[in-house]
């Protein structure tokens, strides 16, 4: 076979190039991170089968666009054949399914992590509700996919009757970053009030954070899709939103691998591990309380509370000039150092202090009324 140059009207090499480079990385990553939550947990767990499946789509959509483009993606239309346009186009509406079936299920995958450390139920649900989002949005998208140009050629969108696909993609990219952008925000809240160190937690959020590539790209797939106009030659016009969309797809898995290396581990499951312990320690004694505001106020404030349920002083007075109350207060405190790096158990670093107060209160007359 001939060797294909990149000239200004055949960028079909060009995309290739990136198909296939994206794709090696996207592999790359799933595999550190399976291979890492086997060698730390001995099996994988039901994120990395979503990470697996994701990558299988995402492997299937980029086989699906190399043969596009050895028909022809990336030149004019007027130099294909009517064999090579059907195969471009049919190339195109497989490679859109795929493509949205992976994308979401990177989604679905972070958001199954996120469940094991949203320990209270309002990030639970908060977490349920954007998932349903995620699926509708994408049930949805298929559909309209699926139905974009007039039966029984739907992936005809070059001489058929169609929908408005770039209304339909600008929308799609929209969706797509306003959940990645709620999910992270969701997940940097949560794992913010995780009790650990204030470095592990910064690590924690900045790899979370690092879905916001996701975000960039997907802009930059908008700005070069209205860009295009209106026009026939569409298997060269959409050139450059193809690479972007290659560049989304593999970025979309790298950042959905990245909780589960190892280093990220272990900071992350350290915090959850002894957060989790002080909670279920928290909802089976009511002395213990789970403080997640990480507000040093909040907790004097809660502290101030307790003690005012626990010591309720009462004065007695009495004719005799002088009484004398004894009051007992029993106070039970539990501090942990939580930046330890050594991973021991929590219960043994849980100091418990019994402290009696006697309070004396002295009753004086004063002008004969006694107070």
């Amino acid at each position: 076979m001939a060797q294909t140059l990149i000239t200004d009207t055949d960028k079909s090499a060009l995309v290739d190039i990136f198909v296939w480079i994206f794709l090696v990385i996207a592999v790359l990553s799933v595999i550190a991170s399976t291979s890492t939550k086997i060698a730390i947990r001995g099996r994988p767990t039901t994120e990395d089968y979503i990470i697996l499946v994701a990558l299988a789509f995402c492997i299937g959509q980029s086989i699906t666009v190399g043969i596009q483009n050895q028909n022809g993606w990336g030149r004019y239309t007027d130099t294909l054949s009517e064999s090579q346009l059907q195969t471009v186009l049919k190339g195109d509406y497989a490679a859109s399914f795929l493509f949205i079936t992976s994308i979401c299920l990177t989604k679905i995958a972070l958001l199954v992590l996120s469940l094991q450390f949203a320990l209270l139920k309002q990030y639970k649900y908060t977490i349920y509700a954007l998932g349903t989002i995620v699926i509708l949005w994408t049930m949805s998208s298929m559909f309209v996919v699926g139905f974009q140009c007039r039966l029984p050629e739907p992936w005809n969108y070059v001489n058929n009757i169609c929908v408005g696909r770039k209304n339909f993609w600008n929308f799609y990219g929209v969706m797509n970053i306003l959940t990645d952008v709620i999910q992270v925000g969701l997940m940097i809240t949560i794992t913010s009030q995780i009790q650990t160190s204030t470095k592990r937690k910064i690590t924690i959020g900045s790899v979370f954070g690092a879905r916001l590539l996701v975000v960039v790209v997907v802009a930059l797939q908008l700005y070069f899709l209205n860009q295009v106009p209106d026009t026939s030659n569409a298997t060269f016009d959409y050139w450059q939103m193809t690479i972007c969309t290659q560049i989304l797809q593999s970025l979309a898995v790298v950042t959905a691998c990245m909780p589960f290396l190892k280093p990220f581990l272990d900071s992350l499951e350290s915090g959850l591990l002894r957060a989790d312990d002080q909670y279920r320690r928290s909802t089976a004694k009511g002395s213990y309380r789970y403080n997640l505001s990480g507000s040093k106020s909040s907790a004097r404030r809660a502290a101030r509370r307790e003690a005012g349920e626990f010591n309720e002083l009462g004065v007695l007075s009495s004719n005799h000039g002088r009484a004398r109350n004894g009051h007992g207060s029993q106070v039970e405190s539990g501090g942990v150092d939580w930046d330890e790096s050594n991973s021991q158990s929590s219960q043994s670093r849980i100091i418990k202090e019994t402290r009696t107060f006697t309070v004396d209160v002295e009753v004086r007359n004063n002008h004969g009324n006694e107070f």
